[in-house]
């Protein structure tokens, strides 16, 4: 019963990094990488040549 998050609220991640996220969560991932999850997908989204496809949503 997964559920997908919108496109524009996402970031890439590679195999491993994936399987760290979902093994440790979301806060405790962020923390040992020093970063911020939401802010990124933020900038992601503003540079995606697909922000026009979004209708304006979250970005």
């Amino acid at each position: 019963m997964g559920t997908k998050t919108e496109d524009w609220n996402t970031i890439p991640l590679c195999d491993g990094h994936h399987k760290a996220q979902h093994s440790k969560g979301w806060q405790t991932f962020q923390a040992m990488f020093d970063f911020d999850a939401s802010a990124l997908a933020v900038e992601y989204a503003e540079r995606s040549p697909h922000r026009s496809k979004w209708d304006g949503q979250g970005a």
